[in-house]
């Protein structure tokens, strides 16, 4: 996979505190569409950079986080510029409850809008060799719509998700390929209906041919915005009649 150098730019700073000052910079300067933190559990603090082995930090990151947060918050909806910070779980002693937490302490989990869980399941075969792996991702919170959602991922080693498989599999859902049993018709740019047996051999076509791809999420973009439309018409009716 191929990056373009000319849209991604990698820092690696010395310290958790060097990390969030630049990361604010970008954020307020409105330059970036997204700023990425990678992670929250790696983060070090200047207590612990220049420590001696077995000296003892208590919430030294969470009280890092803490003011930084707030004024990414702030500074990111002014520049709408989308921050993701990426973190690890830590087993925790509680007795009761979940068994795992992740370090930060809770500024983070006020402050975000969206948090996702993505937890590994099985790996994806291609014969012997593992090419990818399924991943489970589960809406924590979500201040855009309901929370506790939960959905299966295709990642693809090298590549990232799985465009094909997300595409189709959403196709099906919302019935732009029509399913019967085993059997599914797809409905091509030259209005051809096209019928396969089995998910593999409807994956296989569209790898084969991307131009039926775009043409299948074209589709995908009409109907979400139709349903969107017409929840809209809704609401304004329910209000004119509470008029």
């Amino acid at each position: 996979m191929s990056i373009d150098t000319d849209k991604f730019l990698l820092i690696q700073p010395n310290s958790g505190a060097e990390a969030l000052q630049i990361m604010e910079d970008f954020v307020e300067s409105g330059l970036c569409s997204a700023v990425i933190l990678d992670s929250i559990a790696a983060l070090i603090t200047e207590q612990e950079k220049d420590g001696e082995a077995g000296d003892q930090f208590m919430a030294v990151l969470p009280r890092l986080l803490g003011a930084p947060i707030k004024r990414l918050i702030t500074s990111a909806k002014r520049s709408n510029t989308a921050c993701i910070f990426i973190n690890q779980t830590r087993s925790t002693m509680a007795m009761y409850g979940s068994p795992t937490t992740t370090p930060g302490g809770k500024a983070l989990k006020f402050g975000a809008s969206l948090r996702l869980e993505v937890r590994k399941k099985e790996f994806i075969k291609k014969g012997d060799i593992n090419i990818g792996q399924k991943m489970v991702v589960k809406t924590i919170k979500n201040r855009f719509g309901p929370p506790y959602g939960v959905t299966e991922i295709d990642l693809i080693f090298g590549e990232g998700v799985d465009q094909v498989v997300e595409t189709v599999d959403v196709a099906i859902e919302k019935g732009i390929i029509k399913q019967g049993g085993a059997w599914f018709t797809v409905t091509t740019s030259t209005n051809e209906s096209l019928r396969f047996q089995g998910r593999p051999s409807v994956y296989e076509y569209f790898r084969q041919n991307l131009e039926e791809l775009t043409y299948t999420k074209s589709l995908l973009y009409v109907k979400k915005s139709s349903i969107v439309e017409s929840i809209v018409d809704e609401e304004e009716e329910e209000d004119s009649s509470d008029e």
